[in-house]
């Protein structure tokens, strides 16, 4: 049989893992059937536009979406203002009449004539974020976008001297907004926090909020009644009182409160006491000195449906609450621990152990962890896509610590690398093996060729792989040995 027995829906499922561009210039090419899949709207639900200088024209790929009616069934879209506007200025008639989310917040909008192109020419408009900077003439602004009936709402605004205008006009377009579910502001300073809560409250759909800004105070949420479900603090004043009040609700399934310095292990309790259906967490901030292990550990305890963890700046994470946490939140699919905890490959064991559906772990500064615990994570979690180690200086040392010495022999004893074999029913046997994809080095100092070799020979679906330490000789020798072993391997910085 020929690929083209296959059913459309199946190859349509198959050409879904292709990029925009591939579809465009490759596969609409090779047959009329092809070009006919290619124009299957699913295939066109999420669209990023990338920047390519080309003076003042717009690439092909852009001209070629217009040319062949692909733009009418772009889904979700994120793109710059320069490109958008460009775009729209091609083709006076084009219309996205799909398209029911847009993202240009990489490019601060300086036109106000984008708005209402964006509001004429995307007539299903559900979501939108966007930035705004001093140049833009708010009032009208709002007055455009009042035309849409948002579910989703992203706004940033970054002018100090008329912020007082911003919040007017933001708090009335609000206020005739009774669809919106999901809500993000981002300022420099605080609304009128009687205004806010008044909106907030009055618009009961509101299930995810977002809030960026210096001076979003714990006393917003004093009095609220809210059915929220995520929510994301960015603010000096919020402390360990607004997470009391926020989490008495007991419905969370998403909390963000990154960058929050007054927050404490109090505060942090308060979430494993009151969320038990917590999927999502982020906390920790480059100034953080107020919450210790005790907090990681009261979050092990309450929140075993946790899915991603996120902390930073927590410094002294140790393998107490790391252990308890893989043994308790089986379901974890991402963690991350930035900056400097002081937990051993004993944490590696027991992820590896207990947390079968990991994809994506970034530990970064963790310098006590050593090659032998990474390479138990990688042939425990074989499902994991993305594993950055940034900066954590012992995977490249020979470990004098009798301890870590202790836990490499654990782990080796407990884990035979060279005879991974799994017996099928059919009596024939496979090899098992990693799926990871990426795997980033950077930072590691003196990590060795022999170190590399060990951590990637499990791994042949990488497809990328970092490690520029300059102490570290990189050969062809090296090279041919990792394309002999990862025959997928497309980006290297050696």
């Amino acid at each position: 049989m020929t690929i083209n027995n296959l059913p459309p829906e199946v190859l349509v499922k198959i050409l879904s893992f292709l990029a925009p561009k591939d579809l465009l210039f490759v596969i609409r090419n090779v047959c009329h059937f092809w070009r006919d899949l290619t124009s299957s709207i699913c295939l066109w639900n999420y669209v990023e536009y990338t920047y390519e200088p080309r003076k003042d024209k717009l690439n092909r790929f852009y001209r070629s979406l217009v040319k062949h009616k692909l733009v009418n069934f772009i889904v979700n879209l994120k793109i710059t203002e320069e490109l958008f506007w460009k775009l729209l200025k091609y083709d006076k008639h084009v219309k996205f009449a799909s398209l029911k989310s847009i993202d240009i917040s990489e490019d601060l909008l300086r036109s106000g004539k984008i708005f209402a192109e964006i509001c004429n020419r995307c007539p299903c408009l559900e979501r939108i974020k966007i930035w705004a900077v001093a140049g833009v003439d708010v009032k009208k602004m709002f007055k455009v976008l009042s035309k849409k009936k948002f579910i989703d709402f992203d706004v940033g605004y970054y002018n100090e001297d008329r912020q007082q205008d911003f919040d007017k006009y933001l708090l009335s377009f609000l206020a005739a907004q009774p669809h919106i579910q999901q809500l993000s502001l981002r300022t420099l300073h605080s609304h009128d926090e009687h205004d806010l809560a008044r909106i907030i409250e009055g618009n009961p759909p509101i299930t995810s909020l977002c809030l960026s800004s210096n001076y979003i105070s714990s006393h917003l949420f004093k009095r609220l009644h809210l059915n929220l479900t995520k929510i994301a603090i960015h603010s000096n004043l919020f402390d360990d009182q607004g997470l009391e009040w926020l989490t008495s609700t007991k419905q969370l399934v998403s909390i963000n409160v990154k960058d929050c310095e007054a927050i404490t292990d109090k505060g942090i309790s308060f979430i494993g006491q009151n969320c038990p259906s917590l999927e999502n967490l982020t906390f920790g901030n480059h100034m953080q000195t107020k919450i210790s292990n005790d907090g990681l550990l009261s979050v092990a305890q309450g929140c075993s449906k946790l899915k991603t963890l996120h902390t930073s700046y927590i410094w002294n994470i140790n393998d107490d609450s790391v252990v308890l946490l893989a043994k308790s939140c089986r379901l974890l699919q991402k963690v991350s621990f930035e900056k400097g905890a002081q937990f051993t490959d004993a944490s590696l064991v027991a992820i590896g152990d207990n947390c079968p559906l990991l994809k994506f772990a970034h530990f970064k500064e963790c310098d006590k962890l050593t090659k032998h615990g990474v390479l138990y994570l990688i042939t425990s979690c074989i499902y994991m896509e993305t594993l950055d180690l940034s900066c954590c200086r012992g995977i490249g040392m020979e470990q004098s610590n009798v301890d870590l010495q202790k836990t490499s022999s654990t782990i080796t004893s407990r884990y035979d690398f060279t005879e991974n074999i799994q017996i099928e029913s059919s009596g024939a046997s496979t090899k098992k093996h990693s799926h990871l994809k990426r795997l980033n080095l950077f930072g590691c100092l003196n990590t060795s060729n022999e170190t590399l070799l060990y951590l990637v020979k499990q791994c042949p679906d990488l497809r990328y792989l970092s490690r520029t330490d300059t102490s570290v000789h990189c050969n062809d020798q090296l090279i041919s040995d990792l394309l002999r072993i990862c025959s997928l391997l497309d980006t290297t910085y050696m």
